[in-house]
């Protein structure tokens, strides 16, 4: 009875904040770009907020950067709370091929991704719409290998799914 009235409050949250604006922010990005609202008007964006010690976090990064180079009109973003130097340790051992945006505590919070992995697709007016936090979804347990293959399988059938409806909208 648990699971099903969490599943159902997360429901609701989900519900509650789609299609909002994004907030204003002002972010350095890992390459020290200075990343504004202004530098994503009117544009597609997908937006992964991660944790550097979250496994399925690790374990999707592969299929994003397959999906990034598969949309690749699409402006993809990773933002995280964690600080810049651990998101530079964490780069070494795990390839990210987009924009990564460290200390995005205040902007994390702003769009109510307090749980990892997060995903938010935000259109050319900047109204964030699709919003899936958590891993959130029942998967082959029998061994790690099928577990993360299950997984990545997800991941990538529903946000490729979401980025194409999004982009012929």
């Amino acid at each position: 009875m648990r699971k099903y009235l969490l599943f159902l409050l997360l429901s609701l949250i989900t519900i509650c904040i789609k299609s909002q604006q994004l907030p204003e922010f002002k972010l350095i990005s890992l390459n020290g770009d200075t990343i504004t609202n202004d530098f994503l008007k009117n544009k597609l964006i997908y937006i992964n907020v991660f944790e550097t010690y979250c496994g399925p976090c690790i374990t999707e990064f592969p299929v994003l950067n397959s999906l990034m180079h598969k949309h690749s009109d699409l402006v993809f973003i990773a933002i995280t709370p964690a600080s810049r130097e651990k998101v530079i340790q964490f780069k070494e051992k795990h390839p990210i091929d987009f924009l990564v945006i460290p200390d995005a505590k205040k902007l994390c919070n702003a769009i109510y991704a307090n749980s990892y992995p997060s995903h938010v697709i935000v259109d050319k007016s900047g109204i964030y719409h699709d919003y899936t936090y958590g891993v959130g979804i029942i998967v082959d347990t029998s061994s790690k290998e099928k577990q993360d293959k299950s997984y990545c399988e997800f991941v990538y059938n529903k946000i490729d799914k979401l980025l194409t409806e999004f982009k012929n909208k």
